[in-house]
């Protein structure tokens, strides 16, 4: 399922059965996230699964995960790709996925695409209810929301919802971006 994900958001990534974390409580998965620009020692983050260390300490039974990040190499990262981001910006479009795997990993597809297209994008990762996830949405304060279920992935058309003025129109996938640039500057090519 993970490497569906990676492979799904066009991810490379290699798989190498001798990597070894440090620690050996890892179970199933152990990842590093490396970055060419720092050289020998390129690691920024990593982690991995260890389903049974609650046990293992005492605790219930209870799966796990968990990650190390080198901040001062995540800054270096930054600062060498140009890539400083912008913290404070606003939430542009909250993603509301509605059905089963199929529409979850379409949902994340989407969210790359919109992320990529430099636009600040989050959605449910805890497949909560479609209502709860308009609460999200709501809460977060974003410009836009995209509805995205089982009916949508099958026309290739999901709602497009403008969260200031209560609108909501059908957009094709295909169209959803420039739509969300378009409206959110009244036409111009930009969105923050």
């Amino acid at each position: 399922e993970v490497q569906n994900l990676l492979q799904m958001m066009d991810i490379d990534f290699v798989i190498d059965s001798s990597l070894v974390r440090g620690l050996d409580y890892y179970t199933r998965t152990a990842f590093e996230i490396k970055s060419s620009e720092l050289g020998a020692q390129d690691t920024i983050l990593g982690g991995g699964r260890y389903d049974g260390l609650a046990e293992e300490l005492g605790g219930p039974r209870a799966p796990g995960m968990g990650f190390g990040l080198g901040l001062d190499r995540f800054i270096l990262m930054m600062e060498k790709s140009n890539k400083q981001g912008n913290i404070e910006r606003p939430l542009d479009v909250y993603l509301i996925s509605i059905g089963d795997q199929e529409v979850q990993q379409a949902g994340w597809k989407l969210l790359c695409d919109l992320r990529a297209a430099d636009l600040a994008a989050d959605m449910d990762f805890l497949s909560r209810s479609p209502k709860n996830q308009m609460k999200t949405a709501n809460r977060t304060g974003c410009r836009f929301s995209i509805i995205i279920g089982s009916r949508e992935l099958e026309t290739g058309v999901v709602q497009l919802k403008d969260m200031e003025q209560g609108t909501q129109l059908e957009v094709k996938i295909t169209e959803i971006i420039p739509a969300i640039k378009g409206e959110n500057r009244g036409g111009q090519e930009s969105c923050s």
